[in-house]
This record gives C-alpha cells, sequence and structure tokens, in this order.
C-alpha cells in the first residue's frame, strides 16, 4: 500500500469547510451565495487567471520588452507560481486527509505524473531533434543537461555547474528556464510527507500555521547563508531556499482550511469595500511584477532584498486565493474565459516558450520589438494547443495511455530523447564556457609534444609560412585558431593551434562585470589560463603568435590601485591597460615569436531582445581598443596590426553579417573562405616582417 493512514476509534475526521460553517450562519436572505461542497474542494477559476496573466507576463519577460521606458522586472512572477503551487496541493493534502484520516501517496504522485510528464516529455523531445538537426539556434543541449531536465534536478544541474540565471540569456541554453519545474517536482516528492507528518499528530496539527511559517524563515535564512558565502546562484536555484514560497502558499491554506476566524475573514472580503481590496489587489500583483528589479548580478548578493519582496507577493498571492474562494473581489475578473484557457495551458507555454524564442530570434526571421513576439507568442501558442489537445488532456482524464501504456509510452518518448541527446553537438565551438576552456587547456599543455632541438621553424609546404602559429586571446582566438587550422594550416604544413581564455582578456585577471555578470579576481579559467600560457609557449615554440579579441578587456574593471570600477577610456585603466599589453607582448615572444595583432570588430554577443546593450559592445570603447594595438604594433617591432575590423566591414553584409557571425560575436570561418584568405596573407607577411 503507497499510502499514509491513520486509523480514529469513530472513524475519520469531519471535514472542516468554512464557506459552509458560514453559509450556515447567514440568514435565508443570503442563501443565494454558492458553498463549497463539504467533499473535495472546488476549482478555482481565478487562480487560473493568475496563471495566464503571470505566464504572458513571463513571455514578455523573456523576449525583453520595454514599457514606459523600462524593461520588465523580474523574479516575483516565478515566485507567484511557487506561492500558488504551495497554496493548493496543501489545499488538496489536507482536504484528503480531513475526509479519509490519510493521504494517499501514490494516487497524489500518479496524479501529478500523469498532469506534469507527457508535455515534459514531448518538449524535451523536440527540444533535442531541433537542437539535434539545426546548428544554429544559440546554445547547446549536452545530453547531462538534457538528462537532469528529464529527471527534474536541472537546477542542481546548474548550480553544480556553475550557472547563473544571467546565462539564461547569454549561453542561451534551450533548457535552463526547466530550473523551476525541477523545483516544483522537488516538492510535490517531499511535501506531502511534511504535511502528513504535521497532521497525524494532534499537537503539530494546532501549530500547522506556525510550524510551516518557521520552516518559511528557515528556508530564507538558507538563503541568506548561501550567499554570504559567494553562492548567489544557489540561493536562487536550490530546493532548499526556494521552498519557502512554496511554504507561505502552504501556511496560508493550512490557516484558512482550520481557523475559526476564517469565516468572519469570508464576510469581510464580500463587502464592498472587501471587492474594491480584491480589485486592487490584482493590480498591485501586476505592478510589484513590473518594479521589483531583482538585478541577480547585484541584489540577490544581499539576498536580505529577496525575502522582503516574495513575502509581499506571497501575502498578496494568498489574499487572491483567499478572495477566490469566497467568489469576491476580483473574482469575475480573474475568472473571464480568456485568462482561465491560457492559465489552464500555461504549464506547456512554459515549456515551449524558451526553445522557441531562441529559434525565432530577430537575426533569423528579420522582425523585431512587437511583431518579433507576437510571432514568437503565436508558435508558442501553436505548439502548446497542440501537444494539450492530443497527449496532455487525454491522458490527464484519463482517455489516451491507460495503464500500462503511459508507462510504456513514457519510457519510449524518454529512451528517444536520450538518444538525440546523446549525438547532440551541444558542445559546438561557439558554446564553449570556462570550465570546457580550462580543460582544453590542460590537455594542451598534457599532449603538446617536447619538440627537438632542430624542430623546424617553416612550414614543410611553403617555405614562406611559419611551422607553428599559436592563437591566442579571447573565445574569439578559439573559433578563429580552430578554424584556420582546419581549413588553412592543415594543408599549408603548419600547425595552428588556438589558446582562449573565455572571457578573460588578456589583460590579468581582476576583478570584473563581464556582460552582466560580476565575476572575482579569480574567476575560473582566467588565471588558469595566464598562468599556462607561456609553458603553452615555451613548448609549442611557435614562430608566430595571432593575438584575436580582447572583448574582456572592454569590460568594467577594478584594477590594482583604484578603488572604483573603471574601464577603457579611462586614464588609470588606459595607463594600466597599456601596461598589460606590453607585459602580454613579452610573455608571446619569450621563445622567439613574432606577434601579429588582429583589430577587433564592433560585437553584439547573445542578449535579451530589448534590453540595453552590455558596455563591451560600446563602438567607442571597441575603437579605443583598436587604436591602442595599433599604437602598439607602430612602437615595437615584434608586433603587426592586422586590421581584422577594417576587412569585415568590406565585405558584402560588413562586420555584423549574421551568417559569418551567428551570435553576433563570433566568427564562423567555415562560410568566409575569402576571410580564411585574408588571414592567410597576414600570417605570411608577419612571418617576413620577423
Amino acid at each position: 500500500d503507497s499510502s499514509l493512514r491513520r486509523t480514529y476509534p469513530t472513524g475519520p475526521l469531519t471535514p472542516y469547510d468554512p464557506i459552509a460553517s458560514l453559509t450556515n450562519e447567514m440568514s435565508a436572505a443570503d442563501q443565494h451565495v454558492p458553498s463549497k461542497s463539504v467533499g473535495r474542494p472546488q476549482h478555482l477559476a481565478p487562480l487560473d487567471g493568475i496563471r495566464g496573466i503571470g505566464v504572458v507576463y513571463v513571455l514578455m519577460y523573456h523576449h525583453g520588452t520595454v514599457l514606459f521606458g523600462r524593461r520588465l522586472g523580474e523574479g516575483l512572477t516565478v515566485s507567484t507560481f511557487f506561492t500558488l503551487s504551495g497554496y493548493l496541493i496543501t489545499r488538496l493534502l489536507v482536504n484528503e486527509f480531513d475526509r479519509t484520516g490519510r493521504i494517499s501517496l501514490g494516487t497524489f504522485y500518479n496524479r501529478r505524473f500523469k498532469r506534469l510528464m507527457p508535455a515534459a516529455l514531448i518538449a524535451l523531445l523536440l527540444i533535442a531533434q531541433v537542437w539535434w538537426l539545426s546548428p544554429s539556434p544559440k546554445g547547446g543541449v549536452s545530453f547531462w543537461s538534457w538528462f537532469s531536465a528529464l529527471t527534474y534536478w536541472q537546477n542542481w544541474f546548474l548550480i553544480f555547474g556553475g550557472n547563473s540565471y544571467n546565462d539564461l540569456f547569454t549561453n542561451a541554453s534551450p533548457l535552463q528556464h526547466m530550473w523551476s519545474l525541477s523545483i516544483e517536482e522537488q516538492v510535490y516528492i517531499v511535501f506531502p510527507l511534511i504535511v502528513f507528518g504535521i497532521l497525524r499528530s494532534e499537537r503539530l496539527r494546532a501549530r500547522a500555521t506556525t510550524i510551516l511559517a518557521t520552516l518559511t524563515a528557515v528556508c530564507f535564512a538558507t538563503g541568506w547563508f548561501w550567499t554570504e558565502r559567494g553562492g548567489a546562484s544557489r540561493a536562487y536555484y536550490a530546493l532548499e531556499t526556494r521552498s519557502a514560497e512554496f511554504l507561505i502558499g502552504a501556511a496560508f491554506a493550512v490557516w484558512w482550511m482550520r481557523s475559526s476566524r476564517t469565516p468572519g475573514v469570508i464576510r469581510a472580503m464580500r463587502t464592498v469595500p472587501g471587492r474594491a481590496i480584491g480589485y486592487g489587489l490584482v493590480g498591485f500583483e501586476v505592478l510589484i511584477w513590473y518594479c521589483i528589479h531583482l538585478d541577480h548580478a547585484v541584489i540577490l548578493p544581499d539576498w536580505g532584498l529577496f525575502p522582503f519582496w516574495a513575502i509581499v507577493n506571497g501575502v498578496v498571492v494568498c489574499l487572491l486565493a483567499g478572495f477566490a474562494e469566497a467568489k469576491s473581489g476580483a473574482d469575475t475578473f480573474l475568472s473571464w474565459r480568456p485568462f482561465t484557457f491560457i492559465g489552464s495551458i500555461s504549464y506547456g507555454m512554459y515549456l515551449i516558450h524558451w526553445p522557441v524564442f531562441l529559434v525565432i530570434n530577430e537575426e533569423r526571421v528579420g522582425l523585431s520589438s512587437w511583431p518579433l513576439f507576437a510571432a514568437r507568442s503565436a508558435v508558442t501558442v501553436a505548439i502548446t494547443l497542440a501537444i494539450y489537445y492530443l497527449i496532455e488532456d487525454p491522458v490527464r482524464r484519463g482517455n489516451m495511455w491507460k495503464g500500462r501504456t503511459f508507462t510504456t509510452a513514457s519510457v519510449m518518448l524518454a529512451v528517444t530523447g536520450m538518444g538525440f541527446a546523446a549525438i547532440n553537438p551541444g558542445d559546438r565551438i561557439n558554446d564553449l564556457v570556462d570550465t570546457e576552456a580550462l580543460a582544453a587547456q590542460e590537455r594542451m599543455l598534457r599532449d603538446l609534444p617536447q619538440l627537438p632541438p632542430d624542430a623546424p621553424t617553416r612550414s614543410g609546404v611553403d617555405s614562406a609560412l611559419p611551422a607553428r602559429v599559436l592563437f591566442v586571446g579571447d573565445s574569439q582566438s578559439w573559433t578563429v585558431g580552430g578554424g584556420m587550422d582546419r581549413f588553412w594550416g592543415e594543408r599549408n604544413g603548419v600547425d595552428a593551434i588556438p589558446s582562449a581564455g573565455v572571457g578573460c582578456g588578456i589583460a590579468t585577471p581582476t576583478r570584473i562585470r563581464y556582460l552582466g555578470e560580476e565575476f572575482p579576481a579569480g574567476r575560473s579559467g582566467c588565471k588558469e589560463w595566464r598562468d599556462a600560457l607561456p609553458a603553452i609557449v615555451d613548448k609549442f615554440r611557435p614562430q608566430l603568435v595571432v593575438i584575436v579579441g580582447g572583448f574582456g578587456d572592454l569590460a568594467d574593471r577594478q584594477i590594482p590601485g583604484v578603488k572604483n570600477w573603471t574601464h577603457i577610456g579611462q586614464p588609470d585603466y588606459d595607463t594600466w591597460l597599456t601596461g598589460e599589453m606590453d607585459t602580454f607582448v613579452d610573455e608571446m615572444t619569450a621563445a622567439g615569436a613574432h606577434v601579429l595583432w588582429l583589430s577587433h570588430p564592433y560585437n553584439s554577443p547573445p542578449r535579451q531582445a530589448g534590453s540595453e546593450p552590455f558596455p563591451e559592445e560600446d563602438p567607442l570603447r571597441m575603437d579605443l581598443y583598436n587604436e591602442m594595438i595599433e599604437s602598439l604594433a607602430t612602437a615595437d617591432e615584434r608586433v603587426e596590426f592586422g586590421d581584422l575590423a577594417a576587412f569585415l566591414r568590406a565585405r558584402p553584409g560588413g562586420e555584423m553579417d549574421t551568417t559569418l557571425r551567428p551570435d553576433g560575436a563570433h566568427i564562423d570561418l567555415a562560410v568566409a573562405p575569402d576571410l580564411v584568405d585574408w588571414l592567410a596573407e597576414e600570417i605570411r607577411r608577419a612571418t617576413a616582417a620577423a
């Protein structure tokens, strides 16, 4: 028996129904007010309406919508969904216990599984297939990322992978949005046990609201604990911190269903002032969604602000649930059919919308702003409705995949999806992250052969070319260096290898704000890359070092001797960066190599549509950086200047050609044979000047 039971000498508890109790107290003239059944709790359509409004808001936020001159706030919509879930599942569990004296775990888990898994399996299969078939969507799908989404531990995968919420817009994984669904499923597994443990004891049952409120405080305190120790991502993604928002709803549900004061609250809610407050709460809820901008790089480290607004939001959600129970306030407005219909399919919309938004982007369809949002939303709704009517709703109603067929179909979908995820090229070169680049550095040091003293210094195919070329710099050096080795080096007898510090720049690693996220001076990958470079130069002994990029050098930094944040174009930073560039050239030429330093084209890296550009995108910063490179080349005979930016601007499509640079930053040499030829001539010129 998969249920937890409690035996009573005189049978199960008589369920307490506050609305039924209130109805019995009211005069005959008031008996027209609908009352809740003494059996299972009624479906609350207004809460579907809140979900409907909330999921539309999420779509607008992830699109990057700007209203009244500012970007939409974030964070509290997900918090709203958590609190609603906590309220509704506790409402069901308490009602079941009061009616039967038990909580059937088997029934609860089976119902949740059939409600959630069909749509999730279909969505995950589609994501794995689309990202396998097309190399163009931004971001990648690794097997373990996909598997963590399937098994509902995506939040822990992100925590232990060092991902932040802002990676949703930079690395652009089509699965990262499933962290919230993972937390919700983990709550569904654990929470029935907690509720039963409280309800089975008469002493604990009398203090249930207090116990749940205390657990809420503990969860928020855990978030503060993790953040104080540098674990802001853990505070944001972890079950033990985000459970607080569920517990707010759970505490209210227990109080509402068991308090003797509930009938009085219902009477107050049904007065004219009470109804007005109910309407006002809807407006206030949407207002705080919009106004509270939880910048996860700035506010989350001060965890104290998040619980405050989560509690305020949670109280508002609970009051709206109370008004829904009382059939008062904005009950009619929130029960409007378009709202409730969207709410009924909101789960599928949330699953589908983010990968759709990544595929239908501004570069691909040539739309922007509201037309782009309309196109994205239309495709999202179309796919959602197909899944809902063909699979999700029939399974939930028991009209499809009955009995063992459900298990068989689920396993087949999961195995098929895993197959596509396993062969997915999720680690495409443009999507490398710091840990992968660091691992490559370690492999390079380990695998580079020890060259003999008489190793050739010129190509065996063309004596005007060097035997070995090392590409260094930011992630751009990885794409360019790898492309040159593949499309030019092999056939010309040149050993070309890249050694990139992804997101690091050539300067000494310091505290940095890179693409909207703040990193400490000891950021994983950067220090290790800089420390490894002299050893790589010494072991590889290149005749030419090509420096490509330096995007990290354009970011805001805290440099030695300067307290405030500074950047290129400010005298103290320019002086510091000039010295860093000289030092970098010394390291690269230590084994006798010459340097070819390429200018950097303008960039538009992946970010939210409609959001403000990153500081690193500023054309003025890029122009100043290129001027510094050219000045260094003029003053230092070891350095040649290659004007890559000018060459790209002169090409058809210009430097922002989406075919050449599909993510707005990295260059794909596979589609640019003319660029390969130009780089080859620059390498030949720099070698001759050595």
